[in-house]
């Protein structure tokens, strides 16, 4: 799944190293992210410590915790299938 599918508030697992902004923190593949939201080519995410990261925005990813309720809240995903897309 691309990071521009995925519901503002989820978690997620980088599947790949991702391409971000010149000067920008690198996050690197298996990284896990809260993902806020897509401004333009590029996102806005931030780990558990609050640093913040801008992935491309067609870095490939897996949902560990989807956000679909609201800021900080979601329904726990334990596995994602490209057969079975997420509701």
């Amino acid at each position: 799944m691309k990071l521009y599918n995925v519901t503002n508030g989820s978690q997620i697992r980088l599947k790949e190293d991702a391409k971000v902004p010149v000067g920008g923190a690198a996050a690197g593949k298996s990284t896990v992210l809260k993902f806020h939201h897509i401004d333009g080519a590029y996102s806005y995410c931030t780990d558990e410590e609050g640093a913040v990261f801008h992935p491309a925005a067609w870095t490939g990813v897996e949902i560990v915790f989807r956000g679909d309720v609201g800021e900080g809240q979601g329904n726990s995903v334990p596995s994602y299938s490209p057969d079975r897309p997420l509701r």
